[in-house]
């Protein structure tokens, strides 16, 4: 499947011509206009997400919430829900709109591989090469089991990727990703923090040092929470779970190497998108790193990790021999998601409604 998706989306790379947006390391140019192997592309990608059946650890839980709704209004809803309110309100609309099985998986999986389509399709000359990194680092499954945060952190990719040119709409963005999960805060904070400090050659010290600082923390003392239950007191419960296991630790490895790796090779063809590329990379490695102590702290680094569909493939065409490189790279994924699939809950065996 995903194999195919990157064949479309090569396709579309070779047939879109002049119809194509091609931005150079600077500015963009052109518009944006997708070819329909863009659209079966995405439309492959949303159904096997969408189509799914109790496949991911959050299914039972959203499809229950769906379910319950029936015969409600929207203000009963708001009231009984513990998820946050733009979540509830999409899902209370989708059921109303859309009665059928799994429409709210439908609805979410799509919007989640449109949104990061988009960017792909407006920051990389060939999408295909970030359609494989997608793909083969999880970012495409690991919504399967955080359904919430899956399409709040497709949302901040998104409102990142518009804000020098549509800031009133990334703000706006911003905003809905806050009212469907409430980690899009501390994700936005990050941003800024990069914004004014990113340029600085210690940014990157810093941060592993305030990895590492805050892993203890969390270790040492577990009244941190408290912190947390300011934003949501259902979450200050999750800081009291044990410490990530042996997939977040190898997973932290793998993306520090990848970040240090990338961070070495072709420097000297950086501009500033590339730069907070790079740096929002190391800030998933720093919540990986944190994570270690608390596993659900290590749920943040999505928004950071998904960097990487851009950085890679801008990366690659730096070296000496970018054909070989693509081949490792490519290899590693196919070593990695095996990986994810066989250690995370919820996503093996493949169930779909049709089923």
């Amino acid at each position: 499947m995903g194999g195919l998706a990157a064949l479309l989306s090569f396709i579309s790379d070779r047939v879109g011509g002049s119809y194509r947006r091609s931005r150079d390391d600077r500015t963009p140019t052109g518009r944006t206009l997708w070819t329909p192997f863009d659209v079966l592309c995405v439309a492959l990608l949303s159904a096997f997400a969408g189509l799914r059946y109790f496949v991911g650890t959050d299914f039972w839980l959203y499809d229950g919430l769906a379910k319950n709704m029936h015969g409600l209004t929207l203000p009963q809803v708001l009231s009984s829900s513990p998820q946050e309110w733009g979540f509830t309100t999409l899902t209370f609309a989708i059921q109303k709109l859309l009665p059928f099985p799994n429409a709210v998986f439908v609805v979410c999986s799509t919007a989640t591989v449109v949104f990061v389509y988009e960017v792909l399709r407006r920051e990389l000359a060939q999408v295909a090469e970030g359609v494989t990194v997608y793909v083969l680092f999880a970012f495409y499954v690991s919504p399967f089991n955080i359904v919430r945060q899956g399409l709040a952190v497709s949302i901040v990719f998104y409102a990142r990727s518009v804000w020098g040119e549509r800031r009133w709409l990334a703000i706006l963005l911003y905003l809905v990703a806050v009212s469907i999960h409430i980690s899009a805060v501390a994700a936005i904070a990050m941003q800024l923090l990069e914004r004014f400090f990113g340029r600085s050659r210690l940014f990157v010290p810093v941060l592993m040092i305030l990895a590492l600082v805050g892993a203890a923390a969390l270790i040492a003392a577990p009244q941190a929470r408290v912190v947390v239950a300011y934003l949501n007191p259902r979450y200050a419960d999750y800081l009291d779970t044990a410490g990530a296991g042996f997939g977040t630790i190898a997973t932290a490895a793998i993306f520090g190497i990848l970040a240090f790796a990338s961070a070495i090779v072709g420097k000297q063809t950086y501009d500033d998108r590339a730069r907070q590329w790079q740096n929002y990379l190391f800030i998933g490695v720093g919540f990986l790193i944190a994570g270690v102590a608390a596993a659900p702290v290590a749920r943040m680094a999505q928004y950071f990790l998904i960097y990487l569909v851009l950085l890679a493939p801008r990366r690659l065409d730096a070296v000496a021999r970018p054909g070989m490189a693509r081949v490792i790279c490519t290899c590693t994924g196919v070593v990695f998601l095996a990986f994810w699939l066989r250690n995370y809950d919820g996503l093996l065996p493949y169930n779909w409604i049709f089923s």
